[in-house]
């Protein structure tokens, strides 16, 4: 486009005023036009160039009904009734989106019913008809006092904080809030350390409760709880093995899945597939387990389960079954104390740390997400295993080792060259 063919505006001029906001000044070869002003939203607009009020006068009365109508700046009007509608959002309703997106993203079954309990148990009766823009710090604080005064323990309360900064984490995303008053919520409650809930088997009890679960009427899931004390797996993590899950000869085990609340996960709890390390006793007792089963599966001609361990007619564990008909009975048979399946796991740990393993290694076996998950959780035996071994600045009374004490980077004396 040439200078010729360019959209120009005339120069600052005189302006005559000949009717409310349409002015006259003198245009090119001195011919008088007009020039309209609007304001819209505290901005003046101008349009020059008219050659008669006539059309002036039109332009501007047709502006004036497209703003009024809001045609003319449409993406303010837009952006008007888009805040009006983000105001009228509910926190019951959001809620109800939340639950539909966390649905669609594939969460895990567990975590998709502890989401709905917390809301239906905690965060719909305190929020349920409120704003969502309306819900500020200081709500949240009032709702952990409320949950503190009906019992709740700092654990479960910080629980339901860390769903409903999840929901409000979301509502950032789609731009319904700008800040989530949820956030860090270990500023909001206290949660004790976690060694003091941690209960474990002795060496002792472990044994004696191995040797019972060898008898009947507890012989067939022997393999399964030998399982679980050597390997530190979670109970659904050894109810969802399958035998090609198993490397016998390199004496380890890909955990692939978790089975839980009735609901097969394709992945463990942390969301990833890891390799757990089988101690010799474990390795031989799966060998005999699949040549027993195998023998069975011929005697009876049935099909191989599909599970590495399953109940006596072959089918899926179940936690409650299992617990009721099994754990408990079996506890009790060997004179032991009621501690959950979960302590089979605790102990599996607890005798790691105090044998002196690698707390990276620990949590790897385990499935923890961060080592800080690890330290919490056992700290207890952590700094009892620091105290049990020998120290580290016993070092310094050992006899250094040869040439140690050897000053580096001392300039040699003219007789040493």
């Amino acid at each position: 486009m040439d200078s010729a063919q360019k959209k120009s505006y005339p120069a600052p001029r005189p302006l005559k005023k000949v009717r409310p906001n349409i002015f006259t000044y003198q245009g090119k070869e001195g011919r008088d036009q007009f020039m309209v002003r609007l304001k819209y939203n505290e901005k003046t607009i101008r349009k020059w160039g008219f050659p008669n009020i006539t059309k002036a006068q039109a332009w501007r009365k047709r502006r004036q009904a497209a703003i009024e109508e809001g045609r003319l700046f449409p993406e303010e009007i837009q952006k008007q009734e888009a805040q009006a509608k983000i105001q009228r959002v509910t926190f019951g309703v959001y809620a109800g989106i939340w639950m539909k997106d966390c649905r669609a993203r594939g969460l895990k079954h567990t975590t998709l019913m502890r989401y709905q309990g917390m809301l239906d148990a905690h965060l719909l009766p305190a929020f349920q008809k409120d704003a969502l823009i309306e819900i500020n710090r200081i709500r949240v604080r009032e709702l952990v006092a409320d949950l503190n005064e009906q019992g709740l323990k700092p654990k479960t309360i910080k629980n339901v904080l860390g769903g409903l900064s999840a929901l409000f984490a979301q509502a950032i995303e789609d731009e319904i809030v700008d800040h989530n008053p949820a956030s860090r919520p270990s500023k909001l409650i206290k949660v004790p350390k976690r060694a003091e809930h941690v209960q474990v088997f002795t060496h002792e009890e472990e044994i004696h409760l191995l040797e019972t679960a060898h008898t009947e009427p507890f012989r067939h899931y022997y393999p399964f709880i030998l399982c679980l004390f050597r390997t530190g797996l979670r109970e659904g993590e050894g109810v969802a093995l399958m035998p090609e899950d198993l490397e016998l000869n390199e004496r380890y085990v890909q955990v692939r899945r978790n089975f839980t609340a009735g609901q097969m996960s394709d992945t463990p709890k942390n969301g990833k597939q890891r390799t757990v390390d089988l101690s010799p006793d474990l390795t031989q007792a799966l060998k005999n387990h699949l040549v027993i089963r195998e023998a069975e599966g011929v005697l009876s001609n049935t099909q191989k389960p599909q599970w590495l361990f399953t109940t006596p007619q072959g089918g899926i564990i179940r936690s409650n079954n299992f617990r009721d008909r099994v754990w408990k009975p079996l506890l009790k048979a060997a004179g032991l104390r009621y501690r959950w399946v979960h302590a089979t796991r605790h102990t599996f740990a607890t005798r790691m740390i105090m044998d002196g393993a690698n707390l990276v290694y620990v949590q790897e076996q385990l499935g923890h997400s961060s080592i800080q998950i690890t330290v919490d959780t056992y700290t207890h035996w952590i700094n009892l295993a620091k105290r049990t071994h020998t120290l580290e600045v016993d070092r310094l009374i050992k006899a250094p080792p040869e040439n140690e004490g050897v000053t580096v980077g001392v300039t040699k004396t003219q007789e040493e060259t």
